[in-house]
């Protein structure tokens, strides 16, 4: 299956909306701007069916993807150093692997088989994150772990001294 992301720019709030190959919206994705830490709802047809909320536990960020319809909670967090590309997501037994950076990176299960890949693709307005996603059950929780290490690797864009490294 692939989705692809965009950000709306026109918009008062961060707002992202994930699109179907077909040109066709299937979430959207609202961003709380007065939280402490990242707050993120995934909605598909008016009705939220995720979330991605960042803790501050430890010295690495740490953010819970909660499959609301299902009632689960998993832990994605960095394993190192942003540049590592080395992401875990527990309770799910996924990991990343490739290029957070520059927007090239796998989500693996634990036996190295790809549940998405993730890629920056220019349009004529501007960027969209395309998603491949393997298997169509994995993809609220794909597109809730990109959505993480997004809001991660934007966190790390500011905080640089080189912002350029990280365009």
């Amino acid at each position: 299956m692939h989705v692809y992301l965009k950000q709306e720019f026109m918009s008062l709030h961060n707002t992202y909306f994930i699109y179907a190959a077909s040109e066709e919206q299937e979430y959207s994705i609202d961003e709380s701007n007065f939280s402490l830490g990242h707050k993120l709802k995934i909605t598909r047809e008016g009705k939220v069916v995720a979330k991605v909320e960042q803790s501050f536990l430890g010295l690495k960020p740490n953010f819970t993807l909660i499959d609301v319809a299902n009632s689960q909670n998993y832990q994605l967090r960095r394993a190192g150093k942003i540049e590592d590309g080395y992401y875990i997501i527990e309770g799910l037994n996924w990991q990343t692997g490739g290029d957070i950076i520059g927007l090239n990176y796998a989500i693996m299960d634990d036996s190295g088989g790809q549940v998405a890949s993730v890629s920056l693709r220019e349009t004529p307005i501007g960027e969209a994150l395309d998603i491949y996603i393997v298997n169509p059950k994995d993809t609220l929780m794909s597109i809730a772990a990109v959505v993480a290490i997004n809001a991660d690797r934007k966190d790390q864009r500011s905080k640089s001294i080189n912002p350029e490294k990280y365009a």
